[in-house]
């Protein structure tokens, strides 16, 4: 049986593989947003084994670059209530940014990256990018100028692996392999230096005792609550239908009843 691996669709394994080394963190965002970055620093550090041992299960990947706040999220699928979510948090990471010697001019931007997976699209679209563009009369900035919000499709980097897209996986390496097995990281990484170190840090975490045994018990924690939450509803779904059948008998009744007494009446006329 072929050994299971978790790959940096894992908040944990994402930190570990990529998000400790600022080098591969510049590749990884500029990657995603198309734009030069020069200047980087790490906002909330935290080793890995704090993170395990923390009963906080969300690792915040902030950063500041001369561009802006850039923050970083994982997740294994997308809603459209996520886009709120984020605006909410962006407008969060400003208010927190601000200082006694910052003005409202110079405040900096704020941009969130959304790796998900969203399963394969018509459009064939990878990124999808959300801001306010639209001038508005008088008034000299839009909101793109001060939230970004990008929505990174990682099911269409694996089929562009898979599809053998020499070209767009030279210009998107890191992206390329956020989802992939080592086997098919081995396709792909001749002569690259992130993607060697990359597959050895993956192997690392993946063999790493500690590791291995927090995220089994994330799992089961994860599979209890789903089923918990899977029998709640099915038990409010039977509750709704026996409440729905007693309220049609009553109302049955009080039908069959008005409907007698209406002949009692049309009988004595």
């Amino acid at each position: 049986m072929e050994k299971k691996y978790y790959t940096a669709m894992n908040e944990a394994v994402f930190y570990y593989c990529i998000g400790n080394d600022l080098k591969k963190v510049k590749v990884f965002i500029e990657q995603v947003i198309k734009k030069k970055i020069n200047k980087i620093e790490m906002k909330n550090p935290k080793l890995l084994k704090d993170y395990m041992n923390t009963k906080d299960r969300t690792l915040d990947y902030l950063v500041l670059t001369d561009t802006g706040y850039i923050n970083v999220e994982i997740n294994n699928y997308y809603e459209e209530w996520r886009i709120n979510r984020d605006i909410t948090y962006a407008c969060k990471v400003l208010t927190n940014s601000i200082t006694k010697e910052n003005e409202y001019k110079n405040i900096p931007k704020v941009i969130q990256i959304n790796i998900n997976r969203m399963g394969k699209n018509k459009d064939g679209i990878e990124i999808y990018k959300f801001n306010g563009t639209n001038d508005s009369k008088g008034f000299p900035k839009t909101l793109s100028d001060i939230i970004e919000i990008y929505m990174v499709n990682i099911d269409y980097y694996r089929e562009m692996v898979y599809n053998k897209n020499k070209k767009f996986i030279n210009d998107n390496y890191l992206l390329c392999v956020m989802d992939l097995q080592p086997s098919d990281i081995d396709n792909i990484k001749e002569g690259n230096e992130f993607l060697m170190e990359y597959k050895s840090d993956l192997e690392k975490i993946n063999n790493d005792e500690d590791f291995v045994n927090w995220i089994s018990s994330e799992k089961e924690a994860e599979m209890f609550e789903r089923t918990r939450i899977m029998i709640a509803e099915e038990k409010a779904i039977e509750r709704g239908m026996k409440k729905g059948i007693e309220q049609g008998i009553e109302q049955g009744i009080e039908q069959g009843i008005e409907q007698k007494q209406l002949e009692i009446v049309k009988n004595m006329l």
